[in-house]
């Protein structure tokens, strides 16, 4: 069914794209929050990525979903966020950085 969805929004269907959104979001969302704990923040992140994940979806070569590789666009993302926000380097970013490895991502 991924596969499929990721076929169709690579071919530029929003439905298709929105319909991975919906299946992803949550939990996108659970890590997001878990990681940058404020609701807000993780909002931002999650939007941003599925934004970015709009704009490159055509590059991605193979339909087939891999887990890993969304969740390391969406690590570097969050660390990024939280440079931006608390300085590059900050203890945050770096909390965020060391929360993302601990899951053996990032």
């Amino acid at each position: 069914m991924h596969a499929e969805l990721v076929a169709q929004a690579k071919r530029g269907d929003h439905e298709a794209f929105d319909s991975l959104a919906r299946l992803t979001g949550d939990g996108c969302m659970a890590i997001a929050f878990r990681i940058l704990r404020d609701y807000d923040l993780a909002d931002d992140a999650v939007q941003s990525a599925l934004l970015t994940a709009w704009r490159e979806i055509r590059t991605l070569r193979d339909p087939r979903l891999r887990p890993n590789t969304g969740f390391t666009r969406f690590a570097r993302l969050t660390a990024s966020i939280a440079g931006r926000l608390y300085g590059v380097n900050s203890e945050e970013q770096k909390v965020v950085q060391n929360g993302w490895k601990q899951v053996g991502i990032g």
